[in-house]
């Protein structure tokens, strides 16, 4: 019998994505967590996992040969109640680990993030660039990840750190809690308004990545071999990092494209000092053990724009 995947917080935004990915490979995913099934994942096998409230999780470690570990505050949750993301993404995450050793886990995948290195990050930025977390949402983050970086060195599992960039994309629910993600606010304007409007100038360079690739990601640091994978730590984005303002014209050209509307496109005048350094996250690290990282934004805006014209009533569907 193949092993079972568990994967925490996967119902969220990436973990629907990912449980889907996993499914067409033919993986068998078991999802941990604190709500019961939504309606489009009935047919998940599910357990209950609070990861604010440790307990025994045999039963959802029985099986197991990976975990994917996504389950954490977001960055404004962890900002309002920064004990609860220490109880959730530190304390929750060693115990999971310490279970999952005890259990013959053979392979652990965080998700941790960019913002690990700072905020705003600049400059070119690979595994090797300081890290300066300057939130509880980064902070956080990089203490989970140090306990992981213990149990691979110490040889208790192969464990895999993703510095992820901004991911965005098609969520498998319309009440994922994803619309403050630009690509994502800006898609839902556009199918439903025909009308994008950012708050700000727009000159801010940041890496993004499809949720789609952020799947196929996982999915293959699943399978590389141990040696392959090297000490686990590894950035997880684009080839390509652009502005804020490019990503507005891109979704317009893309809702020309797909929904055969041209939504107008409203840019505030700056007001103070501009963000507009440029940003460099290099992922040749990831990308030479064979990740496929094509950056692809295109393919996965058409989705997200169709999708959005679906759920929301769109301007044309």
């Amino acid at each position: 019998m193949t092993a079972r995947t568990l994967v925490t917080g996967g119902f969220g935004a990436i973990g629907g994505r990912l449980v889907a990915h996993l499914a067409r490979q033919g993986t068998p995913v078991r999802v941990g967590a604190r709500r019961a099934a939504p309606a489009w994942a009935a047919d998940v096998d599910t357990v209950q996992m609070d990861l604010e409230h440790p307990a025994d999780w045999s039963r959802a470690l029985d099986g197991v040969g990976a975990i994917v570990h996504l389950a954490a505050l977001n960055d404004r949750d962890a900002k309002a109640d920064p004990a609860r993301a220490r109880r959730v993404g530190v304390d929750g995450t060693a115990q999971l680990l310490e279970q999952a050793v005890r259990h013959g886990v053979g392979r652990f995948v965080f998700m941790s993030t960019a913002h690990v290195y700072g905020t705003p990050y600049t400059g070119r930025i690979d595994e090797s660039t300081p890290t300066a977390p300057s939130s509880p949402y980064a902070e956080t983050h990089l203490e989970a990840e140090r306990l992981v970086e213990r149990a691979h060195v110490d040889g208790a599992l192969v464990g895999v750190r993703l510095r992820c960039s901004n991911g965005f994309g098609r969520p498998a629910s319309p009440d994922a809690a994803i619309w403050q993600v630009v690509f994502n606010d800006l898609c839902r304007q556009a199918a439903t308004t025909n009308a994008l409007v950012l708050a700000s100038p727009g000159l801010q360079h940041r890496n993004f990545i499809p949720f789609g690739e952020v799947a196929g990601a996982i999915a293959h640091v699943l399978d590389a071999p141990a040696e392959v994978l090297g000490d686990g730590l590894f950035n997880l984005g684009s080839p390509r990092s652009m502005r804020i303002l490019d990503v507005a014209h891109l979704v317009r050209d893309r809702a020309r494209a797909v929904l055969g509307t041209e939504p107008s496109l409203q840019v505030p005048a700056a007001s103070g000092p501009v963000d507009d350094q440029p940003v460099d996250f290099v992922i040749d690290k990831l990308a030479a053990t064979g990740a496929p990282l094509r950056g692809d934004l295109e393919s996965e805006v058409d989705d997200l724009l169709r999708w959005c014209a679906r759920e929301f009533g769109g301007v044309r569907a």
